[in-house]
């Protein structure tokens, strides 16, 4: 049932190893107590052993994203739910990684992916939701619009600025004026925009 909210188009069957599980839970808690060294090497050695074990890799991109590599961290994050799509923690860091790279619309839709996982009343859904809604004040205090309507447009100038970069003067004219009906203060150099944040 969970599978199905996350739209999932297909069964999945992942492996689940307890002990492994433990391991990792000692090398994250060592991470989170700034003992970053001690806590990859155990995660590095699952590695060799476990090379596509979820909880593995989701530990290693933590201890990435602890560090401040996000870049290594968000392949790891998205490795781990392509791996077992039910790892809420491993959605709600890729949100929040995805927040710190200013990529918004990633980070909503793993943010929302959570959600989906742990429920609005679990602990992963209710730091997710809460991160939502600040993102929401914040679209809305900046450009009194709401988050859906911002990453609505945010698509839309992407399709737009391909256009232009194509040649398609027309076409990108129109959808730059559709742009500026829904938010008139979306100008280049005024309105941070995710794209200028991507690799």
């Amino acid at each position: 049932q969970r599978e199905k909210q996350l739209n999932h188009k297909k069964d999945f069957l992942v492996e689940i190893l307890p002990e492994i599980d433990e391991r990792c839970h000692v090398a994250l808690e060592l991470a989170e107590k700034g003992k970053l060294a001690q806590a990859t090497a155990i995660l590095e050695e699952l590695r060799q052993q476990h090379p596509n074990y979820h909880m593995v890799i989701y530990g290693i991109g933590a201890c990435h994203a602890l560090r401040g590599d996000l870049d290594q961290a968000i392949p790891c994050f998205e490795r781990a739910v392509e791996i077992f799509p039910l790892l809420a923690q491993a959605h709600y860091n890729l949100g929040t990684a995805y927040m710190q790279k200013v990529n918004f619309q990633k980070a909503v839709s793993a943010y929302e992916n959570a959600i989906a996982v742990d429920r609005r009343d679990g602990e992963v859904g209710r730091l997710a939701r809460k991160h939502l809604d600040e993102l929401e004040t914040l679209v809305r205090s900046h450009s009194g619009i709401s988050l859906a309507q911002y990453l609505n447009n945010t698509r839309t100038f992407d399709k737009a600025f391909a256009a232009l970069r194509d040649g398609q003067y027309p076409l990108s004219i129109e959808l730059f004026e559709q742009v500026l009906k829904v938010d008139e203060t979306c100008i280049e150099g005024r309105h941070p925009h995710p794209r200028h944040h991507r690799e």
